[in-house]
């Protein structure tokens, strides 16, 4: 999307925004609720607001995913003197992803020559399957970004072995204290924990039709980086926000792991603004510089209409391309896996997102299965990989928790 039509939209967004904020201002200045021909009109111009919203996160993600896509590859021209190891092993990742693409559309290694055969040698997997060329990983990892937030903001690190990594953490600081002459110090340090990350096996399925393999300007290995990474990123962000604590078998989700604040009773299917004044300052300081926002979708409607103690909206949208909409002047972001407002849910998460781990292993891998779907003239593509997640710092993440009655 071009540049100007891409700010007509902002700018189209915020009036939508403004014109919400007149009709509830309206009637709020008259001490009534809205009548009905408002309150139609009031849903009209939330409905331009929301669909304006995902018009510009759409555009804003094909601008960033676009040039992942069509990576450019250095000439020949551009390898100087004394870099002749890093051609070579250009070359080599050029062959295996030529040989890679060749043997899914070929449905398996028959029929690959003997040249393919062997730069295929490189990525086999130990399981069975081969792994994806580096190419096709990168498209995988930005498909994943579409979905969800947490990959987004948490701090991604890649290994290369799938052994338990440990990461160290604080789990409460020192304190000072007034101590009188000649007394004792009051004893206090620094606790300090280890939060173990392992590498828990996910993994997707994706058939494709035989016509679309043999069609060569049907771009393949696009459509599965998109449709496999999705896949992965729907299942793995459900886990990344609102995984089971304590669990040995799936990462484990920021809702459950940060610091609960419990809202004040009579907000159990409502938010008020005052309550996410004090889930903001629940955070200790240091985290609020970088701190975000995380809800889900349903719960932007509710917090669009809240006012300070000032009757300023605390809610902000973003008027210019890549800024996100703001609350209390800070990035507020939707999730799908947030819980939704409800009973002694924990429906709003604030902190420094960054403060949460996600740890990928490299070397995903894809297999073939030629049969299995063979009888419908398809092929399957199985896909796995190795992450993990958790909240190394609970100091930097709080959650609001709506009340139980």
């Amino acid at each position: 999307m071009e540049r100007h039509a891409f700010e007509a939209l902002l700018e189209e967004r915020a009036g939508a925004f403004e014109g919400l904020k007149a009709i509830n201002e309206k009637a709020e200045a008259e001490g009534r609720d809205l009548t009905a021909e408002e309150a139609q009109e009031y849903d009209r111009v939330e409905s331009e607001f929301d669909s304006l919203t995902v018009r510009i996160k759409r555009a804003e993600k094909l601008d960033g995913i676009t040039p992942t896509l069509t990576p450019g590859r250095p000439t020949a021209d551009a390898v100087e003197e004394g870099e002749e190891e890093h051609s070579d092993s250009s070359d080599t990742e050029k062959r295996y992803a030529e040989a890679f693409e060749a043997m899914v559309r070929n449905k398996g290694l028959e029929g690959l020559d003997a040249e393919q055969r062997a730069a295929l040698k490189v990525g086999a997997g130990e399981n069975g399957g081969y792994t994806v060329p580096k190419e096709f990983y990168n498209q995988l990892v930005e498909a994943q970004r579409e979905f969800g937030v947490m990959r987004q903001l948490a701090t991604v690190i890649t290994t290369e072995g799938s052994g338990e990594l440990e990461i160290p953490g604080t789990e409460a600081r020192a304190t000072a204290a007034w101590t009188a002459e000649a007394e004792a110090f009051t004893e206090s340090e620094d606790t300090f924990k280890q939060v173990k990350l392992g590498s828990f096996k996910l993994g997707a399925l994706s058939k494709v039709s035989d016509e679309l393999l043999h069609d060569s300007a049907f771009d393949i290995m696009a459509f599965l980086a998109k449709s496999l990474g999705q896949a992965l990123a729907l299942k793995e962000d459900e886990a990344f926000v609102a995984g089971t604590s304590g669990s040995t078998t799936t990462p484990e989700g920021i809702v459950k792991k940060g610091t609960a604040t419990t809202f004040a009773a009579g907000n159990k299917t409502t938010i008020k603004a005052e309550e996410l004044i004090t889930l903001y300052h629940a955070l200790l300081s240091p985290y609020r510089a970088n701190a975000s926002w995380i809800v889900k979708d349903s719960t932007v409607a509710a917090i669009r209409k809240l006012k300070d103690t000032t009757e300023q909206f605390i809610y902000q949208p973003g008027l210019t391309a890549g800024v996100p909409d703001t609350l209390l002047g800070r990035p507020f972001y939707t999730d799908p896996n947030v819980p939704a407002v409800g009973e002694s849910a924990l429906s709003v998460v604030f902190g420094d997102i960054s403060s949460y781990w996600i740890r990928d292993v490299q070397g995903v891998t894809v297999k073939v299965l030629n049969e299995l779907y063979a009888a419908n003239g398809q092929v399957g593509f199985r896909i796995h990989k190795r992450t993990d997640g958790d909240l190394v710092d609970t100091a930097g993440v709080v959650i609001g928790k709506n009340s139980a009655t």
